[in-house]
C-alpha cells in the first residue's frame, strides 16, 4: 500500500514522511502483482552522507515490515525532486514547460468588424453545434475564463486582439457553448468604442479532468447583441440575515489508476487508514448560534481502495460526529447533522480514522460543510443566494461603488439596482431579486472585476465542412506543425492525401473551445462519414498525460489529451478510443502517436521516420526475439512457433534471458541492436521503464545504444512499457522513440494483460507481416486488433509511431 521513510539509528528513528508514500496498489489494484517492480527515489534536503535510513513497508492489511538500515548514495548532482513516483507531486526528469500557444501576427488574421451580410449565427433556430461552426469560421476574439466572476476587458486589450477600432460597439455579440450570453458595453450608446470604454460580462470556468478554462467568443454581427438587463430597486420584506453556504475541501494530490470510475477524475486527497488524518476548514462570517438556526451539515466523500469493509470514524473539533460504513472499491458519501455550536469562526478541524476493520484503506475525495453564513462580503466580494421577492442587505464593503448581479441564469444576467448605505466604517447594499425560488447573486465593488486569463485573436478554421478529403490526418499542437512538413511531404510522395490540423482548431469547432478528447473523436466521426477520400490513418502528435490540470505540480505540457478507459485492473490511456468511431471497443482506423514534448523532439522523431523510409540494407530483414527468464510461464517456448514462422522471411536471432548471465544478455542485446534489426520483439515481465525485473533494457540504457540509421520497430509484449501518459516518468516506449537511438516505432501496452492474449494479437500481426507485404504497420496492427477477443489487450496497446510507416 505504501511506505514511510525514517532517518537515524535504530533506537532513535525519526519519520520523514508525513503520510505513507503510495505503492503499486494505487496503480495496479489489490489483485495484481507488478513482477518487474517500480523504481522510487527520495531527496532528504537536510540529510548527510553518514545518516542511516530505514524503510517501513505497510501492506493493505496494516502489517508493517522494516527494511534497513541504508546509507545514502550521493549522486553527482542533486535533483530538484523530493520524491519520484507516478502518483505523487514531483518534477519531471525531462524538461517540459507549461505551454501557451504563441499568438500569430495580427496581420495574418482578419479583423473583427461588422460583416457585410448577416452572419449565420444570427439565425434564431440554429442549434449550438451549428452556431459554433459558424463562429469558428469567422474572425473573433476569445476571452478565456477560469473562475466565476465579473469580467471587464478594456478597449485597448480588444484592439490588440484584433477588434476594429471604428466598430459600432452596439453590434458586439458574446457567445459561450454555442449560446448567446448577455454583455455590458460601457458608453456604447454613442455608437463608438471610446478610449475609456470596455466590455464586461459574467463568466464561469470549467471543472473537467482536462481543463478549468471556458472560452467566450466576442464577435461582431449586423444586429445589436444580447445585453445585460437592469432591475430597479424594489423595497420588500427583509430576508433572513443569513444564507446556507457550503465550504468545500477538494484536495487533489494523489493519482490512483487502480480506481475505475469512468470519466471522473482519479485524483484524491489523503490516504485514510489507521493513522488519524486531520484537515482544517476555515469558516468566515459564521452567524452567532441561536435556537432558530438549523444544524450544520457535514458531508464526507471517500473512495475505497480495498474490497473489504470500511469503517471510518469522523470527528469535528474533537467532537465525535459518527461512523462512515461502506464496502468495496466504491465511492461513498456520508452526511451528518452537526450541532451548530460545535462550529468555530476560523479554523475547524475534521479528523478521519479507519476503525477496527482489517484491510481498511480508503481515499479522501471531498469534505463539504454547510453552515449559516452572514450576508457579509469578504474582500469586497460575495457569492450568495437569496429568496426571490425578499429584500436582502449585504454588508462589509470598503467603498460605495457596489454592483449586484443575479447570476442564476449565467447567459441572462440581471443587474440589480441597490440601495447603498454606510454601515459602520464601510458600506452595505440592499437589493430585492425577483423571479422564482432562491436566486444566486454576485455582489462586488468595481475594483474586484476580474481580467480574463487571456484575450486573444481567434484563428478561423473549417475542418467540419464535408467538402474535403484526406487519406491521412495529422493532428498536432500549432508550434509543432512546421516540424511535421517533411513527414507530410514523404507520405504525399507515397501517394497519400494528407491534412495536417492544429488540435486547438478542433477544440474551437467541436467542443466550443474547451480542451476535450471528444473534439478529436467528433471530428474523426464526421470526417469518415463525409470526406472523400475518408481518413484511414490518424497520427496524433504531442505527449499527453493523466494530469492536464497540474494537480501534482508537474511542469509537463499536455500537448494532446489522452482518454482513459477502464480495464480489469486499472484505468489507463487508450488512443484507440479516438478511432473507435462506433464505440464497440474495436478500432476503425489505423492510429499512432508521437509523444513528443517540444519542437526538438518532434524534429528528431520525424527525421527518424524519414530516414527509415529512405534506408536500405540487409538489417531490415533481421528480427530479434528476446524472452524473459521462465517462471510459471515459459516465454521462450511460447514464442518458438512464431520464431519458426518468422524465419521463412527474416533472419531470426533468439535471446533467451534465462540461459545467460544478466551482464552477458545485456551486451548481446546491445550488439544485436547496433548491428541493426528490422523488428525486435520482447516477451516477458516488464515495468514502465524496463524489460524484465532485473532491467535487461531500461530507459537509462537506451542512450548508450548506437544504432542510428538502423532503427527497428520494437514490439514489447509485456506490461506498462507504453504507459506514456505519466507526466513525471519516461516510459521505455517513449524513450526508445524520442531518443536519437532506440527505435523508429514501438508497439507497447499502457496496461496489465496476460501473455497468452498478447501472443494472440502478435500472431495476427506477424501473419499479416508475412502474407500482406503492402500493408503499413498501422494497418497490420488494425487487423491484429480486430482479430483479438480480449478487450483490454486491444485497448491498451499503442503504436508510438506513424501508422503509415512501412517495415520494408
Amino acid at each position: 500500500m505504501g511506505y514511510h521513510i525514517y532517518r537515524g539509528p535504530e533506537t532513535q528513528r525519526h519519520r520523514l514522511t508525513s503520510t505513507p508514500l503510495p505503492g503499486s496498489v494505487l496503480l495496479a489494484g489489490t489483485h495484481s502483482v507488478l513482477s518487474a517492480g517500480h523504481r522510487y527515489s527520495w531527496l532528504d534536503p537536510t540529510g548527510t552522507p553518514d545518516d542511516l535510513y530505514w524503510l517501513l513497508e505497510i501492506d493493505l492489511y496494516g502489517h508493517e515490515t522494516w527494511h534497513g538500515p541504508f546509507q545514502p548514495i550521493i549522486p553527482p548532482s542533486i535533483p530538484a525532486t523530493p520524491f519520484t513516483t507516478p502518483w505523487l507531486p514531483t518534477r519531471s526528469a525531462r524538461r517540459r514547460l507549461i505551454h501557451t500557444p504563441p499568438q500569430p501576427p495580427l496581420a495574418n488574421l482578419a479583423m473583427v468588424t461588422v460583416p457585410s451580410t448577416p452572419p449565420v449565427w444570427e439565425q434564431r433556430t440554429l442549434p449550438p453545434q451549428a452556431l459554433q461552426w459558424a463562429l469558428a469560421q469567422a474572425p473573433a476574439i476569445q476571452l478565456l475564463v477560469r473562475q466565476p466572476g465579473w469580467y471587464r476587458v478594456p478597449r485597448a486589450a480588444l484592439i490588440e486582439a484584433g477588434l476594429d477600432p471604428a466598430i459600432d460597439p452596439r453590434l458586439l455579440q458574446l457567445f459561450a457553448d454555442g449560446v448567446p450570453h448577455a454583455l455590458y458595453v460601457s458608453g456604447e450608446s454613442d455608437g463608438r468604442l471610446d478610449a475609456n470604454d470596455a466590455v464586461a460580462f459574467y463568466g464561469e470556468g470549467l471543472d473537467t479532468p482536462w481543463t478549468d478554462t471556458r472560452h467566450y467568443w466576442l464577435v461582431a454581427g449586423t444586429e445589436p447583441g444580447k445585453r445585460i438587463s437592469h432591475q430597479a430597486f424594489l423595497p420588500a420584506r427583509p430576508a433572513p440575515a443569513h444564507f446556507p453556504h457550503t465550504l468545500t475541501w477538494h484536495e487533489r494530490h494523489l493519482y490512483v489508476a487502480a480506481i475505475r470510475n469512468g470519466e471522473a477524475e482519479n485524483f484524491f486527497g489523503a490516504i485514510i487508514n489507521s493513522e488519524p488524518h486531520r484537515q482544517d476548514l476555515l469558516i468566515h462570517h459564521l452567524v452567532a448560534p441561536s435556537a432558530a438556526l438549523p444544524a450544520a451539515d457535514l458531508e464526507i466523500a471517500l473512495h475505497g481502495v480495498g474490497n473489504g469493509e470500511h469503517r471510518v470514524a469522523v470527528h469535528l473539533n474533537e467532537h465525535s460526529v459518527g461512523m462512515i460504513a461502506f464496502a468495496g472499491q466504491n465511492h461513498h458519501r456520508a452526511t451528518f447533522s452537526v450541532p451548530y455550536n460545535w462550529l468555530l469562526e476560523g479554523a475547524n478541524q475534521i479528523a478521519l480514522q479507519a476503525h477496527e476493520v482489517p484491510l481498511d484503506v480508503s481515499l479522501l475525495d471531498a469534505i463539504r460543510l454547510t453552515y449559516a453564513h452572514a450576508y457579509q462580503a469578504t474582500d469586497d466580494v460575495l457569492f450568495t443566494t437569496a429568496p426571490a421577492g425578499q429584500q436582502v442587505t449585504i454588508r462589509g464593503f470598503t467603498q460605495p461603488g457596489i454592483h449586484v448581479f443575479d447570476i442564476t441564469e449565467p447567459q441572462a444576467i440581471v443587474a440589480l439596482q441597490g440601495d447603498i448605505t454606510t454601515y459602520g466604517e464601510g458600506y452595505a447594499v440592499a437589493v430585492t431579486p425577483t423571479g422564482e425560488n432562491r436566486r444566486t447573486l454576485l455582489a462586488l465593488t468595481e475594483p474586484r472585476a476580474r481580467r480574463p486569463a487571456a484575450v486573444r485573436a481567434h484563428q478561423p478554421s473549417a475542418w467540419h465542412r464535408p467538402d474535403q478529403g484526406a487519406d491521412m490526418v495529422i493532428i498536432a499542437p500549432r508550434p509543432m506543425l512546421e516540424s511535421l512538413v517533411p513527414l507530410q511531404t514523404l507520405r504525399e510522395r507515397q501517394g497519400l492525401q494528407v491534412s495536417t490540423i492544429a488540435v486547438d482548431a478542433l477544440y474551437h469547432e467541436f467542443t466550443f473551445g474547451e480542451t476535450h478528447p471528444l473534439a478529436l473523436k467528433r471530428f474523426l466521426q464526421r470526417a469518415v462519414a463525409h470526406w472523400q477520400p475518408a481518413p484511414r490513418f490518424v497520427l496524433l502528435v504531442g505527449d499527453g498525460h493523466f494530469d492536464p490540470r497540474h494537480y501534482l505540480g508537474s511542469e509537463a505540457v499536455d500537448w494532446l489529451p489522452i482518454y482513459s478507459v477502464e480495464t480489469d485492473n486499472l484505468e489507463t490511456v487508450s488512443d484507440d478510443w479516438y478511432v473507435d468511431l462506433n464505440d464497440d471497443a474495436y478500432p476503425d482506423l489505423a492510429v499512432g502517436r508521437l509523444p513528443v514534448n517540444d519542437i526538438a523532439e518532434a524534429n528528431t522523431v520525424v527525421a527518424k521516420l524519414v530516414a527509415h523510409a529512405a534506408s536500405r540494407g540487409r538489417w531490415k530483414h533481421r528480427t530479434l526475439v528476446v524472452t524473459d527468464t521462465p517462471d510459471e510461464f515459459d516465454f521462450a517456448a511460447a514464442t518458438e512457433p512464431l520464431v519458426q514462422e518468422l524465419a521463412s522471411a527474416f533472419e531470426v536471432a533468439r535471446l533467451p534471458l534465462g540461459t545467460l548471465p544478466l551482464d552477458e544478455a545485456r551486451q548481446r542485446l546491445r550488439d544485436h541492436l547496433e548491428t541493426g534489426q528490422g523488428l525486435v520483439t520482447f516477451l516477458g515481465h516488464g515495468a514502465l521503464d524496463r524489460w524484465s525485473a532485473n532491467g535487461l533494457l531500461s530507459t537509462s540504457s537506451i542512450e548508450t545504444v548506437r544504432n542510428e540509421g538502423r532503427l527497428p520497430m520494437v514490439v514489447s509484449l509485456t506490461c506498462l512499457n507504453g504507459f506514456f501518459h505519466d507526466p513525471n516518468t519516461m516510459s521505455l516506449a517513449e524513450t526508445m522513440l524520442v531518443s536519437p537511438n532506440g527505435a523508429v516505432a514501438v508497439w507497447a501496452s499502457s496496461g496489465l494483460t496476460r501473455a497468452v492474449d498478447q501472443l494472440d494479437m502478435y500472431r495476427a500481426f506477424t501473419t499479416s507481416l508475412l502474407h500482406d507485404p503492402a500493408l503499413t504497420i498501422g494497418e497490420r496492427i488494425l487487423r491484429a486488433k480486430q482479430a483479438v477477443r480480449n478487450r483490454d489487450t486491444r485497448l491498451t496497446w499503442h503504436l508510438l509511431s506513424d501508422p503509415a510507416m512501412r517495415l520494408d
